[in-house]
């Protein structure tokens, strides 16, 4: 019988592709590990047989367009990041080189008793970039990746050039939000160490290709270029290739900076559609950002620092790893942390 899914999984440096309701014990991802997610490849199929459903080339849809929504454990407050933009006219191949791979960085996972679910969903179109220029388009997101790993388009208007590529952002976010007859969506979740629910898919180390269509999975493989070929040559569906992993590929600064724009995220409704042409001079607001992020991530660290310590000779061996890089952390950010109480 025709093994038939909308996503399939194979390791990270590709094999056959598998059901992800599988479960590899030795790929599951424990309590207080990192977990990063990626984008690796965009099939070029997912353009061209497309197309007309986005209508591309019509009213000036000249941009290919892929952006994410994600949510941990409460999918009803997503937060929106931006991966890609290419004019048609340049998609001749499978896409590997993204404006912004980076979906989800999580430091220490199941912190928080609260956590659940991991919900990602990804949105194609093409779209008009209204009056903005493409390349202060992309100049103006390559900041926002520099300072947080990932592109929030509500951060643009607080760029140096915020103001000039406004128009363009919000031409993206009225496609999502008030057009998706136009768009193309698959989603996907994924359930935590603790889960034992028939039917769940575990999070897990992997290489996730997620269809656009119910795709027989069969006689594909994923090689290690990224790339879903079929062993009997028959063209394969749209998919794009989401790797996860268990450690961080953010750095320091860009984890507190996203987390902190990951906190303002929740409350804008309708990730704060439209976008404001004027704000208050960028780096004031950066700067903010920065510090905000900071202290949100060592109130964290602290929290989780006394977590762990309570559960003493319980914690297990991630949780151990875990707590030996928080007391190291703590030293360095205050002079008298080893003079703390004992609980």
């Amino acid at each position: 019988m025709p093994n038939k899914m909308y996503v399939a999984r194979a390791p990270i440096n590709g094999g056959q592709l598998v059901s992800p309701y599988i479960k590899d014990e030795s790929a599951v991802i424990n309590p207080a590990e990192d977990i990063t997610v990626s984008i690796t490849t965009v099939s070029q199929q997912l353009y061209t047989k497309y197309a007309e459903h986005y209508k591309a080339g019509e009213y000036d849809n000249d941009y290919f367009i892929l952006l994410s929504t994600i949510g941990i454990g409460n999918q009803d407050e997503p937060t929106l990041k931006v991966h890609e933009i290419q004019h048609i006219d340049t998609i001749d191949r499978d896409i590997t080189d993204l404006w912004a791979d980076t979906v989800l960085a999580i430091e220490d996972f199941g912190k928080d008793d609260s956590t659940k679910r991991i919900y990602l969903s990804f949105h194609t179109f093409c779209q008009n970039l209204g009056g903005s220029s493409f390349d202060k388009l992309k100049n103006s997101f390559s900041k926002i990746i520099g300072l947080t790993g990932s592109i929030f388009p509500g951060l643009a208007p607080w760029t140096s050039i915020g103001r000039v590529v406004v128009d363009g952002v919000n031409n993206i976010l009225h496609k999502l939000i008030n057009i998706k007859g136009e768009t193309k969506s698959v989603t996907f979740s994924f359930y935590p160490f603790d889960s034992d629910a028939t039917g769940d898919a575990p999070l897990q180390t992997g290489s996730f290709v997620m269809f656009f269509e119910e795709t027989e999975i069969d006689n594909l493989r994923l090689e290690n270029n990224g790339i879903v070929y079929s062993t009997t040559g028959k063209d394969v569906n749209p998919y794009i290739v989401v790797n996860v992993k268990n450690k961080l590929v953010l750095s320091p600064e860009q984890l507190k900076t996203s987390a902190a724009v990951e906190i303002l995220d929740k409350y804008n409704s309708g990730y704060g559609y439209p976008l404001p042409k004027e704000r208050e001079p960028a780096l004031k607001y950066l700067d903010a950002l920065l510090e905000f992020g900071n202290s949100y991530k060592l109130a964290q660290y602290t929290d989780r620092y006394f977590q762990l310590k309570r559960k003493g000779a319980q914690r297990t061996d991630a949780e151990n790893k875990r707590f030996n890089k928080l007391s190291q952390i703590l030293k360095t950010e205050y002079k008298d942390w080893d003079s703390e109480p004992n609980l």
